[in-house]
């Protein structure tokens, strides 16, 4: 029952363009996530429910409308007004990636090492110590499959 009033609020108040957003977002998060439950999906799925929520219900009033329709801009509400701003939304989610992923971790410590030993890893390894490693394997590979072989023929004895 409390489950149901707290839908039926958010509903109601989903008139506020700031709500109406949150809303938008959070069930387009929540059905993406039933569906696909991958951070990358999630977010794509709410920056769609916010897509929609703003075409089915533009922020702006009827006379801010008749004033971009003069100003010959995209009407917000519109399909060219949804592209628009999901853009700048993708451009905006891109920026803050990119301030917490990249930058914001070179002000750590241990940021900053392994941004060092990210750049250092082309001399980490050498061929002939790859090559090394090969071989090693096959013969762990080889004496495995002679065990295996030893086995099937003793189940086959029985």
């Amino acid at each position: 029952m409390r489950t149901l009033l707290v839908v039926f609020m958010l509903i109601i108040l989903s008139s506020c363009s700031t709500i109406k957003h949150a809303v938008g977002g959070a069930i387009g998060g929540g059905l993406t996530a039933a569906f696909i439950p991958e951070p990358a999906a999630v977010a794509a799925g709410a920056a769609g429910g916010v897509m929609v929520t703003e075409l089915i219900l533009p922020s702006a009033s009827p006379t801010a409308i008749a004033g971009q329709v003069m100003a010959g801009g995209p009407v917000q509400g519109s399909t060219a007004s949804t592209l628009h701003e999901t853009g700048g939304l993708i451009k905006t989610l891109g920026y803050w990636w990119l301030i917490l992923f990249v930058f914001l971790p070179l002000f750590r410590k241990n940021g900053r090492n392994w941004f060092k030993k990210f750049g250092q890893i082309h001399n980490t390894v050498s061929q002939a110590d790859i090559d090394a490693r090969d071989d090693e394997q096959d013969v762990i590979m080889k004496h495995n499959e002679s065990r295996i072989a030893a086995l099937e023929e003793k189940l086959l004895e029985k």
